[in-house]
């Protein structure tokens, strides 16, 4: 007997004892507060570096971005839920403890105890066909999933920051033009006071002037008004509810080489966005493996003791159980995973297919908005701007009316307008690219023009 009790209380300790401890939160701070400290520390940090800084480079605001972005924070959640379900994964199932009393509290010999029979077993179950190997892979291809929409995420992040803080440079410039045309407006209204004073000109003349003008200041106002609001969207980029910062530092006109569309379109098959439907197949193809093991059955072990009070003698106890595949071979699960494993593969075909359509048209689109940039700087401005100069002196020279003035005034304002659009086309198309093929088009890190 007591052999039989020491082997029973060795098969506890084994069964019973505590796993070894992983490297993983402390228990007593749950991952959650843990990281939304974190979070909230990295958002104060953002606020206080952003209230020292007056001027913000691209990458600057980039770096704000990545740091501090709400949603960005909401998908990293994901990746760490992820890596927490791969570590379940790999966990063996946990041993059962069962204690059975019999012929008890019956009738005659059986009404008490001095009959009974107490049995005292431990259970495992032992998973074969390479279950849990093929479920860690599952958690393991789920997790690379998961790091891979982290990652369109983050370049949807980038893009969107970029893009915000292009419309605060084009919105910078728009307002430096619309103070120049007021103060150009200002000059000529003094002139023509001027010469309506001295007989020269009409009092319609002066009249013309000063619409002109308070349309001029209107514009101005409205241009400081969108300069505003794009400063506090791109602040809100990286969670701040004001915009601290007072303009942005970067040459919105300056342009690199835009590599050639055979080159993007290979880029383009390494994207994240095509990268995560060939880890959505290896997670199809590794539920496929599980089914596929689940078809074979478990064993339940029991082992134990067995009490017999009436001759005072004990016994181990053994069983073993297995289910019989005979109605349920996970045939439906299998065929399930294959079915969306192929579906997958047509999805990806789809995404490549639809993300070279985009990919061409953007690369049309930026590549027309970089010839009529070098035309508008090349061609139009200088002209524009050399007949202003013409108009300005000959209308103070008497040889040109207001009306030439006012119609060269309009043109050149006109023109350096649609240059500045031209601009910000060019580098919104340009940011798409990126979008698309996941990455700068050049070495440097989303730059458009400047040395950090």
């Amino acid at each position: 007997m007591t052999e039989l009790y020491n082997l029973l209380f060795f098969l506890a300790f084994l069964l019973l004892a505590p796993p070894p401890a992983f490297a993983g939160p402390d228990d007593s701070e749950s991952p959650s507060t843990h990281w939304s400290e974190n979070a909230g520390a990295q958002a104060v940090g953002v606020s206080n570096a952003e209230s020292s800084v007056e001027v913000i480079t691209l990458s600057r605001a980039l770096a704000f971005a990545l740091a501090g972005n709400p949603d960005l924070e909401e998908f990293s959640w994901d990746v760490r839920a992820s890596e927490a379900r791969l570590l379940q994964a790999e966990l063996l199932p946990n041993p059962t403890f069962e204690f059975v009393l019999e012929d008890f509290a019956g009738s005659g010999d059986f009404t008490s105890t001095d009959q009974a029979q107490a049995t005292l077993l431990l259970s495992q179950l032992l998973e074969l066909g390479g279950k849990r190997s093929a479920r860690s892979q599952v958690a393991s291809h789920a997790s690379e999933l998961a790091n891979w929409s982290y990652r369109i995420k983050r370049v949807e992040v980038l893009s969107d920051t970029t893009i915000a803080f292009i419309h605060v440079a084009a919105d910078q410039e728009k307002l430096r033009l619309a103070r120049e045309a007021t103060k150009l407006a200002k000059t000529t209204l003094q002139n023509i006071v001027a010469r309506v004073k001295a007989g020269k000109s009409s009092t319609l003349q002066e009249m013309n002037a000063r619409v002109a003008l308070a349309q001029l200041d209107i514009e101005q106002e409205r241009a400081e008004h969108e300069l505003k609001a794009a400063k506090l969207r791109l602040a809100a980029m990286w969670g701040a509810q004001n915009a601290l910062f007072n303009r942005v530092d970067v040459d919105l006109f300056s342009r690199q080489p835009i590599p050639t569309y055979d080159e993007l379109s290979d880029r383009l098959r390494s994207s994240p966005e095509i990268q995560r439907w060939m880890s959505e197949q290896q997670i199809w193809a590794a539920e496929t493996r599980l089914a596929r093991a689940n078809r074979i059955p478990d064993v339940t072990l029991d082992i134990g003791l067995r009490r017999y009070e009436g001759p005072d003698d004990g016994a181990l106890v053994v069983q073993i159980s297995v289910p019989l595949p005979v109605f349920n071979r996970n045939q439906g699960r299998i065929e399930e995973t294959i079915a969306l494993q192929r579906k997958s593969k047509a999805g990806k075909r789809s995404a490549e297919v639809r993300h070279n359509k985009l990919l061409f048209g953007m690369y049309q689109e930026v590549h027309q908005a970089e010839i009529e940039m070098e035309k508008s700087k090349t061609k139009i401005l200088p002209h524009a701007e050399e007949a202003l100069r013409i108009a300005r002196e000959g209308f103070q020279q008497g040889r040109f009316s207001y009306l030439e003035l006012s119609d060269a005034q309009s043109t050149f304002v006109e023109a350096r307008k649609r240059y500045i659009d031209l601009a910000t086309e060019f580098y919104q198309f340009k940011v798409e690219v990126e979008r698309l093929i996941g990455e700068p088009l050049h070495n440097e890190v989303r730059q458009i023009s400047e040395e950090e």
